[in-house]
C-alpha cells in the first residue's frame, strides 16, 4: 500500500502538520485544565470547558481531514490508520527529518490528548457515580443499585433501607 502520492507537497503538508500540532497543544492544555478542575471539584468551571473543547475538537477534525487528503488511498474510514502508519512507512524515511519530527510530534500529542481525555472521562464517571449514590443514600431511596464497601474493601450487603437522615 503506497500512502504518499508521487506529487506529494511536503511544504503544504508540513504547514498543515504545524497547524494541527498547535491545535492539539491547545486541546491538551484545555484537557489538563479540565483535569485540575476535576481534582478540585470545581463543577461550575467544567461547564465553561464544554464549548471551547467542542470547538477545538471540530477544528482538529477539519485540520486532520485536510492532512488526510495528502494520502494517496485515503478514505474517511481509513484516514486515521493511514496517518498513524505514515511514520512507519519506509517511503517516509525519504522525507526531511524536520517533517518526520513534525509527524512524530503530532502523533505523540494525539496520544497524550487521547489518554488525558479518557482519564478525564473516567474521573467524571466516577464523580457522577459517587454523587448519584450519595443522593440515593441521603434521600432514603432503595439501595439495591448502591455499591458500598467496607474498610477492608469487601462489598457490603445491599439490604434496602427506608430510613432517612432527617426531615425538614
Amino acid at each position: 500500500m503506497k500512502l504518499l502520492p508521487a506529487d506529494f507537497d511536503a511544504t503544504s503538508f508540513a504547514s498543515q502538520l504545524e497547524a494541527l500540532g498547535q491545535l492539539l497543544q491547545k486541546f491538551l492544555q484545555l484537557l489538563e485544565s479540565e483535569a485540575e478542575q476535576l481534582k478540585h471539584g470545581n463543577a461550575e468551571s467544567l461547564i465553561d470547558v464544554i464549548e471551547p473543547k467542542a470547538k477545538l475538537g471540530e477544528q482538529i477534525q477539519s485540520c486532520f481531514e485536510k492532512i488526510s487528503s495528502f494520502f494517496a488511498d485515503s478514505t474517511p474510514d481509513n484516514a486515521n490508520a493511514q496517518f498513524f502508519a505514515l511514520a512507519k512507512q519506509q517511503a517516509f524515511s525519504a522525507v526531511s527529518t524536520e517533517l518526520q519530527d513534525k509527524v512524530n510530534k503530532v502523533i505523540q500529542l494525539t496520544e497524550r490528548c487521547h489518554d488525558q481525555n479518557i482519564a478525564n472521562g473516567m474521573s467524571i464517571r466516577i464523580l457522577s457515580n459517587i454523587n448519584k449514590t450519595s443522593l440515593q443514600i441521603l434521600s432514603g431511596q432503595s439501595a439495591e443499585s448502591v455499591n458500598l464497601y467496607s474498610a477492608s474493601g469487601d462489598r457490603t450487603s445491599n439490604k434496602p433501607h427506608s430510613t432517612t437522615l432527617g426531615k425538614a
